[in-house]
């Protein structure tokens, strides 16, 4: 295949795919409830011309230090760009970059454009990495493009130009999300690999790794010092409750993790990685599999949110499975059955299409992630007709949504950073929705000065069969409803 060709296929690829998320976008009035914070950054930037430092609209008004340079950015552009649209489509541009990424990376590595079309088909049909970015835009939708920059730069670190690219991208990784450290970890692996593969460390490797390290150290120092004095190692689990790092891992099993990952990268990826430590011993495909342990030790240890480590994974596994592709097809030269090779080809192409067939049948993808129009109705309700102190109990992953739209303090979000006693705040919201003792009810929302519930389809997904105390007892009446939400006054 010359690369003309090439070139027409992976263009039309990935314009098929920005077309049909835009598509899918289009079919949600809002954006993914995690990106409203983004959209309060922006105005509260675009008022006063200072960052979000003090959250007032969560619960008791935390500091947010977190990501303050991205946000601040996506501030910056949203002056050109209005927000709304800015957060549904930009994550949609990065998305088919991250592609090209991949197809520019295999292409390099192994010179063969067929191996490179079908990685990247792989990587563009995955449900993980096609969803990911979609109807949203987040911190690390944008490491996962430095990330693959980073690598892309590896490839001919000793030349010099490259080599300040990359310390450029590392910058950029840091000051936008505390996931550089990561590549340090990667890095750190990677020396181990190169010893256990008797392979001599190039200086430049030294150097970069060096540089990665000092000045990831001393910039989290910087950020989280306050933070590092007052929790200590459990700042790395970022304050999260652990019932909620415990519930979102529950839904993590075999059968699960094989749906997510898919089973073409994880078979391929295998493939490839014991052909890149054991036989083959690539330079750089010894870094991606030094980030692929990386990236499962810290699943294992809770310490990645679960979407996020796994999207990332995934782009390893996909890299990794363009040496396990290219490791089958040599092997099938070298056999009889060579003539089999489109028949492989004919089924990895089948398995991805039977990956991606749940969100071409299904027009509501985005659904589980996004406000619906009666929850945009109802926040619309709650700020012309509550008063503006109160505080609003929702589902902890609606707490950014609940404050944007109705300009009402939140009990909690997903911002556990700063948050004191998160565990316990987190236990009293999960009991005031599930006990049946109305004294216990009212005594913890006059606690912590709730005084409006919001039952959302969240809410009802989450507690399925679930007999609300607070629907059925006089001491809570109802403002509001509509077909999938609910508003309640604590009027005891």
């Amino acid at each position: 295949m010359n690369d003309k060709l090439a070139n027409k296929i992976l263009f039309a690829f990935i314009l098929l795919t920005i077309i049909f998320k835009i598509y899918l976008v289009l079919q949600t009035p809002s954006i993914s409830y995690d990106s409203y914070y983004g959209m309060r950054y922006a105005e509260y930037f675009h008022e006063n011309f200072l960052p979000m430092v003090s959250d007032d609209l969560s619960y008791q008004g935390r500091l947010s230090i977190t990501n303050i340079p991205f946000y601040m950015i996506v501030s910056l552009f949203t002056f050109i760009i209005p927000a709304l649209i800015f957060f549904k489509y930009i994550g949609i541009l990065f998305g088919a970059y991250l592609i090209y990424l991949i197809y520019k990376i295999t292409q390099k590595l192994f010179n063969n454009q067929t191996i490179s079309l079908i990685i990247t088909f792989i990587a563009g049909m995955m449900q993980t990495i096609f969803l990911f970015s979609l109807n949203s835009f987040s911190s690390i939708t944008v490491f996962s493009v430095l990330f693959l920059l980073l690598i892309w730069e590896f490839i001919n670190l000793e030349n010099k130009s490259n080599l300040k690219a990359f310390m450029l991208f590392f910058i950029l990784a840091t000051i936008i999300t505390p996931y550089s450290i990561i590549v340090v970890l990667g890095f750190i692996v990677y020396f181990l690999l190169l010893k256990f593969n008797s392979l001599p460390i190039r200086k430049s490797t030294i150097d970069v790794f060096i540089f990665s390290s000092l000045f990831s150290i001393w910039y989290h120092l910087i950020i989280y010092k306050m933070a590092l004095i007052r929790s200590g190692p459990s700042v790395i689990w970022q304050n999260i409750p652990q019932e909620l790092i415990s519930l979102s891992y529950q839904k993590l099993t075999i059968l699960s993790a094989l749906f997510f990952i898919g089973f073409v990268p994880l078979v391929l990826g295998l493939i490839g990685m014991y052909q890149t430590i054991f036989v083959k011993r690539k330079r750089l495909l010894i870094l991606i599999s030094s980030f692929t342990f990386v990236f499962v030790m810290l699943l294992a240890l809770g310490i990645l949110p679960l979407n996020e480590g796994i999207f990332l994974l995934l782009i390893c596994l996909i890299l990794l499975s363009a040496n396990g592709l290219a490791s089958i097809l040599e092997y099938l030269d070298l056999t009889l059955f060579s003539k089999l090779k489109k028949v492989v080809l004919f089924l990895i192409l089948v398995f991805v299409l039977l990956n991606f067939l749940p969100i071409i049948l299904s027009t509501d993808v985005l659904t589980a992630s996004s406000p619906n129009l009666d929850e945009l109705n109802t926040m619309k309700f709650i700020q012309e007709n509550t008063p503006d102190d109160v505080t609003i109990l929702g589902d902890v992953v609606e707490g950014h949504f609940i404050s944007y739209a109705s300009n009402r303090k939140n009990f909690y979000d997903e911002n556990f950073f700063q948050m004191k006693n998160a565990d316990q705040k987190f236990a009293d919201a999960k009991s005031i929705f599930l006990s049946k003792s109305k004294v216990q009810v009212v005594e913890q929302m006059k606690y912590y000065d709730i005084k409006y519930i919001y039952f959302s389809k969240l809410i009802f997904d989450k507690y399925q069969n679930v007999n609300f105390l607070i629907r059925e007892d006089s001491c809570f009446k109802k403002i509001f409803s509509t077909n999938t939400t609910e508003v309640f006054e604590l009027i005891c």
